[in-house]
């Protein structure tokens, strides 16, 4: 991972996410830029990515397969896709919150059927499709991962 960019968009968090972040630097290439409204930090990465593929990853998320990214990548451009996510599971949460987190995955896998969407949890895109779009809708106060996957 050390040759993959990694842009960190800040919106004045308060918790230390920058400073422990960079505190990776030696093993990682990360950048850490403005942010702002979710939208408006994912885009700003984005616009900078060089890459044939850009992957968004909310702060709060811990990939619990140190294979998922490589696997998502191969399979982004094996079935030639746009935009690739997961099933997103909550393991600390309360049972409430793991039944809401399992019927999004139901929803979202039924989604393929008819009107595909993702949640930007966890969401790898086809970065010239991506440009193409015009990135996320930055007035979006939430749910800009979902208008953009539609």
């Amino acid at each position: 991972m050390s040759s993959t960019k990694i842009y960190l968009a800040d919106a004045g968090s308060t918790d230390g996410t920058p400073e422990i972040a960079s505190s990776y630097g030696k093993w990682l290439d990360i950048d850490v830029i403005p942010g702002g409204l979710p939208s408006v930090g994912r885009n700003a990465g984005a616009s900078r990515a060089c890459t044939p593929y850009v992957l968004f990853i909310d702060a709060d998320i811990e990939l619990l397969d140190q294979t998922l990214i490589r696997r998502t990548m191969e399979l982004a451009k094996r079935r030639d896709l746009h935009c690739v996510t997961t099933n997103i599971v909550c393991p600390g949460g309360s049972r409430w919150d793991r039944m809401l987190y399992q019927g999004n995955n139901f929803m979202q896998q039924l989604s393929r059927l008819y009107k595909p969407f993702s949640t930007g949890m966890f969401m790898l895109f086809d970065k010239a499709q991506f440009d193409a779009l015009g990135g996320f809708h930055e007035q979006a106060l939430y749910a800009e991962d979902y208008l953009l996957s539609q």
